[in-house]
């Protein structure tokens, strides 16, 4: 045990004179920058280890600078992997600018009075309290103040009161020689912003007390409207289960969104299909009126002109009293093509992958129905030397170039092996012995380990 503490500290030692080396060639490598940026103002520096640089660990510097000039506040960071640079050697600097404030008169000669320190709280563009009266006024409305502001790559973001002491958020979005538009959300209790983990693509908001959004561009197409996507509940009821993820069709719980996509998630579970009845874009949404978690958003969901199979077991035909292609699990979802005569045609992922299946209307439920049912599809294993060509031939070619990330056995074949929903896009047809181990769904399990849990408590 002492050999093992000694060790410890050994590496320890090692580790703290290795960062400290790190910093001093940071020191030496951004001590000229103000020479080589003139009229720009040293904010700070930080140096950190992040990714490999040829085989070794690279070490990152980046420098913070700020100019008051031409009426606007301007930021900028600097960038370099220090690596490969010995003293003297020039410094390829990475520059990225952020977003400029536009100042008035008086506030571009207050300001240019200032230290860095005065201005900026920290290396994050956020301005203290005493240099936002006359910053960004083109983010106001009529009785509105400036309560805080900070900027990213191409966007300002400000938070504002007004006479009532209400807040509402405000984005200036810059296309690098302007400001093309103003984002406005409708006047809340309490709007706060996280700037660290914020940023041009992304903002972490705190409304009132009870929520916490991730707010982001609707699209990736320049200038899209913003959107509220993901809300972190925060009572008590719903902590664990009700946090959830918006999308343009359905609902899901924020963990299970997050297994779907990178643990092959087999179930559905977690998935709320249709479209949120409630406005989620944020130009003059009121953020307060959000649903705070799942349940509630659930309950807003028009999930008009979707079904699902009620029970395992039923089966899904070429055509209305057609031949049988398989038998369906439950809680297998579809937008509904066509109904006639005690039938119904589904269609089950996308419209130029997927499938369509017609099914006897008595065995669906339909529309809100959709949502209070729990899937069927079969938890499973894969080979350990598993070929996803081999279990799923022809996979390849319909992924066209995209990554294989979530399969879900949603019906047994009538000629044997699986019908298999991949990405949720496209439906294939699986072999026989390309999943192994097949057993019950995933809810079943949870279960089956939280009463295993609650035993083994007890037994403490």
């Amino acid at each position: 045990m002492k050999k093992l503490l000694i060790c410890l500290l050994a590496l320890l030692m090692l580790t703290g004179a290795a960062m400290a080396e790190v910093a001093r060639k940071g020191d030496l490598i951004s001590a000229g920058v103000e020479a080589d940026f003139p009229g720009w103002q040293l904010v700070g520096e930080s140096t950190y280890g992040s990714g490999r640089w040829e085989g070794e660990p690279a070490h990152h510097c980046e420098v913070f600078l700020m100019q008051v000039e031409g009426g606007f506040l301007r930021f900028r960071r600097l960038h370099v992997i220090m690596n490969p640079i010995e003293q003297g050697d020039p410094v390829p600097w990475e520059v990225t600018d952020y977003a400029p404030v536009p100042l008035t008169q008086e506030a571009e000669a207050r300001l240019a009075a200032m230290k860095p320190a005065d201005v900026l709280r920290g290396w994050k563009f956020l301005l203290r309290e005493d240099a936002l009266p006359g910053s960004a006024e083109f983010l106001l409305r009529e009785g509105e103040t400036l309560s805080e502001l900070t900027g990213f790559a191409d966007i300002l973001v400000g938070l504002v009161k007004d006479g009532e002491g209400r807040m509402g958020l405000r984005i200036g979005h810059w296309d690098g020689t302007q400001y093309t538009r103003v984002t406005a959300t409708a006047m809340s209790r309490y709007v706060g912003i996280n700037e660290i983990h914020s940023h041009s693509t992304g903002l972490e908001l705190y409304v009132d007390d009870d929520k916490q959004l991730w707010v982001f561009p609707s699209t990736e197409e320049p200038d899209a409207p913003w959107q509220v996507g993901i809300v972190f509940a925060h009572d008590e009821e719903y902590f664990d289960d009700g946090s959830y993820v918006i999308g343009t069709d359905f609902l899901c719980t924020y963990d299970t969104y997050a297994y779907r996509f990178f643990e092959d998630c087999q179930h559905n579970d977690g998935f709320r299909y249709g479209t949120p009845a409630f406005p989620v874009l944020l130009d003059g949404l009121d953020l307060s009126g959000v649903p705070a978690n799942l349940a509630a958003a659930t309950e807003l969901l028009d999930a008009t002109g979707y079904a699902c199979t009620k029970a395992d077991g039923v089966p899904l035909y070429d055509a209305p009293e057609g031949t049988v292609l398989g038998s369906a699990y439950a809680r297998l979802v579809g937008r509904v093509v066509s109904e006639q005569d005690g039938w119904a045609e589904l269609r089950i992922g996308d419209e130029v992958r997927g499938m369509t299946a017609f099914f006897r209307a008595e065995d669906l439920a339909f529309a809100g129905e959709v949502n209070q049912l729990l899937c069927g599809f079969p938890s499973f294993d894969t080979p350990e030397d598993w070929d996803a060509e081999q279990a799923l031939p022809g996979v390849t070619e319909a992924l066209a170039g995209d990554g294989l990330w979530g399969m879900q056995l949603i019906a047994r074949a009538a000629d044997g092996g699986w019908l298999v929903l991949v990405n949720e896009d496209f439906v294939i047809k699986g072999s026989e012995d390309g999943f192994i181990d097949v057993g019950a769904p995933w809810h079943e399990i949870y279960a089956q380990w939280e009463a295993e849990w609650a035993e083994e408590e007890e037994e403490w």
